[in-house]
Formats: C-alpha cells, sequence, structure tokens
C-alpha cells in the first residue's frame, strides 16, 4: 500500500508530539485533561532524564534567556511575576528555579482547576525537552531523499552511496588540487608536462611527487632562490654555580671503621720472595687456624707467623677502637681453635 502525501502528513502530526515552534505547547491534551495513555510511561521515564539531563547537566535554566523560555511555558501569569522576580539578580541553577516553581504550583488546593493545569504544564515542559522529535520533512512527502544505502534521488537522479568500509570510502575521497596540479600550474612552477605524466606512469610515489611539488612551490615563492633555513639556536644548560653565602658541610664518613687482618706469609715457587696474604672473614681465620693444626704436629710453626696471630688477636680484642663485631670473631675463632685442639 503506498500512502499519499495527505496521508503520511497525517500520521506524522497524530505521532508528532513536540512541535517545531519553541512558543507552541506539545501537542498532546486538551486543556489540563490527563496525558494519554501511549505518553504516560514515557513521562515516567523522562522524568528522571528530565532532572539529570536538563537540570543538572545541561542546567538550560542557568541563563536569564533560559529562565525566560521556562516562564513562557507557564500560563499562570501570577506566578510568572512571582518567579521573575524573585529571580532578578540571581545565579540560581536550574534545580532550583524548577524547585521553585512546583513549590508555587503547591500554593492551590488539590482539587483546583489551577493546579490541575499548572501540573499539566509541568509535564508538557517535561516532554518538550526530553522527548524524541520526528523529522517531519523526511515522512511526510515521497520525493525527499531518505538517508538509506542506494536511494535514487528523484531529481537529479543520483544514488545515496554510503559505504560503511572506511578504506573504501577514503580510496572514493576526491583527490587533492594540491597534489594533482593542472598543466598550467606546472607551468607555473617550471616542471615539464611530459617529465610529469612520466613520473605518473612509472608509479612514482606520492610522497615523492609531494616533495617536488612543494620544492618548487617554494622557490616560486622566493623569487627561484633557495629560501636560508633559520638560525638553530643552541640552549645549553647553565653551570652550576654554588651561592658564596651557602654552607657546604664535609662528605660522611664510615660509622664503623675496617676490621683488623691477619697477615700471613705466603711461599711462591715463581718468585723468589716472600709475599704476604691478610685475612678478614671469620670463615678464612677459622681455616688459617685449622691449616696451622693440621701442619705443625711435628714442628713448630716459624716465629714470625707466631708474632702476627699474636699482634692479630690482640688488636682484634679492642672494642673501643673496633667494635664489639670485632671481639665477637676473635671468640668465634679461638673457640674453634680449641675444638680443633680437642680432636
Amino acid at each position: 500500500m503506498v500512502l499519499t502525501d495527505e496521508q503520511r502528513k497525517a500520521i506524522v502530526n497524530w505521532l508528532s508530539v513536540v512541535q517545531k515552534d519553541e512558543s507552541k505547547r506539545p501537542n498532546i491534551r486538551f486543556g489540563s485533561r490527563p496525558l494519554p495513555a501511549s505518553l504516560k510511561p514515557a513521562l515516567d521515564h523522562l522524568a528522571y532524564v528530565f532532572a539529570d539531563l536538563i537540570l543538572t547537566d545541561q542546567d538550560c535554566f542557568l541563563s536569564e534567556k533560559g529562565s525566560e523560555a521556562l516562564l513562557r511555558l507557564i500560563p499562570d501569569t501570577r506566578i510568572v511575576e512571582t518567579l521573575r522576580n524573585d529571580w532578578a539578580g540571581e545565579s540560581s541553577g536550574s534545580a532550583a528555579k524548577w524547585q521553585a516553581f512546583k513549590a508555587q504550583i503547591k500554593t492551590y488546593k488539590k482539587d483546583s482547576s489551577a493546579r490541575a493545569q499548572l501540573i499539566a504544564a509541568m509535564e508538557d515542559i517535561i516532554l518538550r525537552y526530553t522527548y524524541p522529535r520526528l523529522d517531519e520533512n523526511v515522512s511526510k512527502k515521497r520525493n525527499h531523499l531518505l538517508k538509506a544505502p542506494f536511494c535514487v534521488h528523484p531529481k537529479t537522479g543520483r544514488t545515496n552511496n554510503r559505504f560503511i568500509d572506511k578504506k573504501f570510502s577514503e580510496s572514493r575521497k576526491p583527490r587533492n588540487r594540491r597534489e594533482q596540479p593542472n598543466d598550467k600550474e606546472l607551468r607555473e612552477l617550471g616542471i615539464d608536462i611530459d617529465w610529469w605524466a612520466e613520473l605518473q606512469k612509472d608509479n612514482t610515489s606520492k610522497n615523492v611527487l609531494r616533495d617536488i611539488l612543494r620544492e618548487q612551490r617554494i622557490l616560486v615563492a622566493n623569487g627561484g632562490k633557495a629560501p636560508t633555513p633559520p638560525t638553530r639556536k643552541e640552549h645549553k644548560p647553565k653551570k652550576y654555580v654554588p651561592r658564596p653565602d651557602l654552607c657546604r658541610y664535609p662528605l660522611p664518613q664510615a660509622k664503623y671503621p675496617d676490621l683488623p687482618r691477619l697477615a700471613q706469609r705466603v711461599h711462591n715457587e715463581d718468585k723468589p720472595k716472600k709475599t704476604k696474604a691478610f685475612f678478614k672473614e671469620t670463615d678464612d681465620v677459622q681455616n688459617l687456624v685449622e691449616d696451622w693444626v693440621d701442619s705443625f704436629k711435628n714442628f713448630p710453626p716459624e716465629a714470625q707467623d707466631i708474632e702476627y696471630v699474636s699482634k692479630f688477636l690482640t688488636k682484634a680484642m679492642d672494642s673501643k677502637q673496633f667494635t664489639d663485631t670485632s671481639v665477637e670473631r676473635t671468640i668465634a675463632v679461638v673457640k674453634w681453635w680449641l675444638e680443633l685442639l680437642r680432636r
């Protein structure tokens, strides 16, 4: 069934709730009668949308122009004058102004016709600002170009080809005029037309062609001379110079002194001269003592090595100079020595 333009217009007018003219009220009821049954569920949902979107997010009634737009939709002149006087010189938000309008409605009795008319106006305001609007011109006349793929325009005969593929749509875009110059522009730039055609036949990169055009345009703009490059300014960081009145404290020193070392002579076959080895860790000193006990069973050690050990033990027991850590290490070495002798 094909509808005529008049039939389409009648259906659209019946479905339209919000009129295009802002001065007119929504075409949904007669006087203060209740809303149609089809709009009642929509109003219950749009009331929450109105509070969040219109009053809070967009704050439509904050400015003086927005306040006047709200007052034009209120049918009671007394309330309009009262609210206009209260809002004069104020910067209250849309939510506060909407609450003031609702408070003025409560001044009338519940069963009065004036209160019913104001409640109906309040519902109409909510629908005006939140109810979806129809594109009437698209639906009323059959010769209007719909935004549908492959729709033929009745006058021009062109097809509305809305491709979703991004790569295909980008390839169908018109070429940039600066990237595709005509013969006149090529002559002005001093580029041979045949040479330019050969470059395009050889599938030269677009970036190369673009660079050639850019360089020639720069030369023509500068009278055939290459522009002088701008002087590069080097920004070096400034050398830090401390203030003369700045107090510079000495570097921190170690809190604990280095522990004493046990020196022992080492016999090296390659070097005839005797060298020394130093031991500081507890395990190393204990291993050295164990070698002593195993080596000197049949003959005594040399006097100089005995002197080294005695100096080490005496020095390591000085807690004032080398802290308690050195004393604990010395005690551990002597206990291990005693354990070896008991074996």
